[in-house]
């Protein structure tokens, strides 16, 4: 076991009373990683891409910590890569269709997942009863892939070991026609570039916040040799990390260790494992930036909303750190040359002005609807709202019922019919496709309840401060740019293929929707 993962274990250990822990930014490991060789001619190519999301993360974020930290390690990978200011996600912007973006290469439209809160026309919900090896009753179930699918969130990994989904527990999710449990890999209609890879014989790596991110194994469900997915939200310390900015470092940590292990050939916990190697395409994901980002207090930005106030300063400067330690045991292992980087976010978050900040309570849109005699299957809100409805001739009276109240509602358009097939498929064919999907006013967040809630953003939606984020690639020789050419996170997929040498065109929803790798780099 390394020194951090000891260090994070008697923390959690100690519980509240170490609510205002830091996490050193260079703490070392036990284990004595391979000594650094020389590369030669043949081997200085793109072997492994290091994929990073840093939630929460706009594109604005990333040009003020490299303009005002040259010597940062953001910085350092930007020496030799290629950052683009105009990085937008395509559509929703909630965490699951943000991730799938960078592994698929497409949209919602393409890999039916919309949020980790949706609703399936197909499924029936968890614990209905089987008549035989059918279930009773008429399909139709919310679907909730988060922390509920623990077995137990008082335990950090979910209840077992938070590797490969087996913290998840069956009887929490929803049944197919058959009455087995759904897993949320099963939900994709799309392939991942982890599949892709695996099908060239390569090995892949990935750690993220819940069991739940199963999801990442794709449509096979098995695109992933190692998935380590620590609970973000267990209440082993009494409240979970997303309600505290002064412990949030510690879950980033579990993430950054496991990434450096894996840098090094190891397991995600440093141990070494006969025959693994380096794998071609690793990664993960850090939370502290979106959770300083949402809490109320204290503010994330200054006046400005650009400028970071003291709480996201300490979060960039914790996050740099782990990128830094990432980078250096990529170094230690003498493959500095052959290993590129993708540092970008799954979503912002939005306001990023505390000015802006509305919230309103998320009873508004479905009482609207009932009082009107329409009938939601399914609301989910956050800086959006996606509607499903029971009954899908009542499309046209929800519309009108929306816009004639959208400013009280908070929404600033509704998006249904073609307009929403553009990015969010067709609920008519598929059976996770919401009927309509709102974008709101700048600033709104539906909340439980305004008076009482601590929340000062979220994402989920498609305004700017949602969907605008960062965006850099870093290898070695790269000659450093900017490109200000718009593009979209989901070309990260291919071009993450396209740098290993393997053909892009092999992922289905990238091909269905446009499979350019980013430009301006040296492949």
């Amino acid at each position: 076991m390394s020194t951090l993962r000891l260090a994070l274990l008697l923390v959690l250990a100690a519980g509240p009373a170490l609510a205002s822990y830091r996490m050193p930014p260079a703490m070392s490991y036990m284990h004595r990683p391979p000594p650094a060789k020389k590369m030669s001619k043949a081997e200085n190519m793109v072997e492994s891409v290091v994929l990073l999301s840093i939630d929460g993360l706009h594109s604005g974020d990333l040009t003020w910590w490299l303009q005002n930290r040259p010597m940062s390690a953001l910085a350092k990978l930007a020496m030799s890569g290629v950052v683009y200011p105009q990085a937008f996600v395509k559509g929703i912007t909630d965490s699951f269709p943000g991730v799938l973006a960078l592994l698929t290469g497409g949209s919602s439209k393409s890999h039916g997942v919309y949020y980790d809160d949706s609703y399936s026309r197909a499924l029936w919900c968890p614990g209905t009863p089987c008549n035989g090896s059918k279930p009773t009753g008429p399909p139709g179930c919310e679907l909730v892939f988060d922390e509920s699918l623990d077995y137990n969130l008082s335990d950090p990994n979910g209840g077992r070991t938070g590797i490969n989904g087996d913290s998840i527990n069956p009887a929490a999710l929803p049944l197919d026609q058959d009455c087995k449990p759904v897993y949320p890999h099963q939900l994709l209609t799309a392939n991942t570039i982890f599949e892709v890879a695996k099908s060239a014989g390569l090995r892949t790596a990935w750690t993220d916040k819940h069991p739940a991110y199963d999801l990442v194994q794709g449509p096979s469900g098995k695109g992933v040799d190692q998935l380590y997915t620590p609970e973000i939200n267990t209440d082993f310390m009494g409240a979970d990390f997303t309600h505290h900015a002064d412990q949030i470092p510690m879950y980033d940590a579990l993430h950054a260790e496991a990434i450096s292990s894996w840098a090094l050939g190891f397991d995600y916990q440093g141990n070494p494992q006969s025959g693994w190697g380096v794998p071609a395409i690793f990664g993960g994901n850090f939370q502290s930036v979106s959770v300083v980002a949402k809490l109320y207090s204290p503010a994330a930005y200054e006046a400005d909303g650009v400028t970071p106030a003291a709480s996201l300063l300490a979060a960039l400067e914790d996050v740099d750190g782990f990128v830094g330690r990432i980078a250096a045991y990529v170094d230690v292992a003498g493959r500095t040359p052959s290993t590129a980087f993708v540092v970008t976010a799954k979503h912002g978050n939005a306001p990023r002005k505390a000015a802006d900040l509305k919230l309103l309570p998320d009873t508004l849109v479905p009482n609207a609807l009932t009082a009107a005699g329409i009938k939601p299957a399914q609301v989910t809100q956050d800086t959006v709202s996606l509607i499903w409805l029971e009954d899908a001739s009542q499309l046209q009276a929800a519309v009108k019922v929306l816009e004639a109240n959208a400013t009280a509602l908070g929404i600033a358009e509704v998006i249904y019919g073609s307009a929403l097939q553009a990015f969010a498929g067709d609920p008519a064919t598929s059976p996770t496709a919401p009927h309509i999907v709102t974008r709101v006013i700048p600033g709104v967040v539906y909340v439980g309840n305004p008076a009482k809630h601590s929340k000062a953003g979220d994402h989920g939606g498609l305004n700017d401060d949602d969907t605008h984020v960062a965006l850099l690639v870093s290898k070695c020789g790269q000659k450093p740019k900017t490109v200000t050419d718009r593009v979209e996170t989901r070309q990260v997929a291919p071009t993450v293929l396209k740098l290993l040498g393997l053909d892009h065109t092999k992922l289905t929803a990238c091909m269905t929707e446009g499979c350019d790798p980013l430009p301006g780099l040296d492949y």
